[in-house]
């Protein structure tokens, strides 16, 4: 459990480190204990007041799945914090949803956290009789995401369209640093949050859903879904080729490996008809109620057209081994079928693990020998290189 709670701190705060505890005094009930602690001195805020409510809110939903119900207390204990970073942005994300439902929320939780936006999860209600109507939020900073939110607005539309579960597009916004979109919610979970038991059995459920994205044809290539073939696949092989420089400045790879990736991305055989992709097919994206089995299938920022099997290798990029078996299962793709594509799918792997080292490499001056993340892909890449 203390790995998850860990990772929601991180969502809440920069300077503030909370521990969570559970402890059974006696059988009949059981205690959580939430404490901060002093990381850089300071005056308590009333924004860190919030980020211990927040986070006292998520527990008493998170914690009934891992049989923690029943009667139970949580207690918390602040001391001297510093200053906390997105935790300032969750009474703007409250002004916005009440703007655009005209109700007060009564709850503000964080869902998930990717490297750019954070998710927030909000209900409202006009009085204690009325049922709650929940909301997903999606925020960032950076001139970039209006334009990114309104495209994702309408790939939102698109799977709507479809009959895929997804959020529908409210509202894309800005509040004076804060781009935002606001889209329909649930009374679910993210995935991640669950043990890793249930967590097979929703990678079977994305898988089914996958399936279903994937069998949902495109006019085009690409994020804008208009590149032809030629188009889109010499446009990623020149940016690669391109930006060569990079992953071997960074020592990410010797130019012998890199022209070993570049000469295995030629051989990858596209098929002539695109189809809808999500484009990141993974637990985080994948808000769940495990008693009904409603799902929605959320952010699509990185959906396109594209090859079903750029989803496929992404979901194993995302996933355990036998989370990926599971998604397998779901989507419905069985031996022989899925021994033919494996060729493919490796080199799908290697395009998606370059592109993202390449957008790693390109934020600043990194050092791979301090950089989890890259030493990861470059150890996948290598292995891929290996077994040829």
């Amino acid at each position: 459990m203390a790995p998850c709670f860990a990772l929601l701190c991180k969502y809440l705060t920069s300077n503030i480190l909370l521990t969570v505890k559970v402890a059974t005094p006696d059988q009949s009930k059981q205690t959580v204990e939430v404490t901060g602690t002093d990381v850089l001195g300071g005056e308590v805020t009333p924004a860190v007041t919030t980020a211990f409510a927040l986070l006292c809110s998520y527990l008493k939903k998170i914690l009934p799945i891992y049989g923690i119900g029943g009667s139970f207390a949580i207690n918390t204990q602040l001391g001297p914090i510093g200053r906390v970073g997105d935790v300032e942005d969750v009474e703007r994300v409250g002004q916005i949803v009440g703007k655009i439902s005209l109700m007060t929320p009564t709850n503000i939780w964080p869902i998930g956290m990717g490297k750019n936006s954070v998710v927030w999860g909000l209900t409202t209600r006009t009085s204690p009789d009325e049922n709650l109507k929940f909301y997903i939020v999606k925020t960032a900073k950076g001139a970039r995401f209006e334009s990114e939110y309104l495209k994702e607005t309408h790939r939102l539309q698109t799977a709507a369209k479809l009959g895929i579960p997804s959020p529908i597009p409210l509202a894309v916004g800005k509040v004076e640093d804060l781009h935002y979109m606001v889209q329909t919610g649930f009374e679910g979970l993210s995935a991640t949050t669950f043990p890793r038991a249930e967590q097979e059995r929703v990678w079977k459920i994305i898988g089914r859903h996958g399936s279903s994205i994937n069998s949902s044809p495109v006019t085009g290539w690409g994020p804008d879904f208009s590149s032809s073939q030629t188009n889109w696949t010499t446009e990623k092989s020149q940016r690669l080729t391109g930006k060569s420089d990079k992953f071997i400045d960074a020592n990410f790879l010797i130019k012998a490996e890199l022209d070993a990736c570049l000469n295995l991305l030629s051989q990858l055989h596209e098929p002539s008809q695109p189809c809808l992709c999500h484009g990141d097919l993974s637990l985080a994206n994948t808000i769940i109620d495990l008693q009904s089995d409603r799902v929605a299938i959320i952010d699509w920022g990185n959906s396109q057209g594209s090859s079903f099997m750029l989803d496929l290798a992404i979901a194993k990029l995302n996933s355990a081994p036998r989370g990926y078996a599971a998604f397998i299962t779901g989507y419905g793709l069985v031996e022989p079928d899925l021994g033919r594509l494996q060729p493919n799918l490796e080199i799908y792997s290697l395009s998606i693990m370059l592109e993202s080292a390449l957008c790693e490499l390109e934020k600043s001056d990194l050092i791979m020998s301090g950089n989890s993340f890259l030493l990861n892909l470059q150890t996948r890449i290598r292995e891929i290189l290996d077994q040829r």
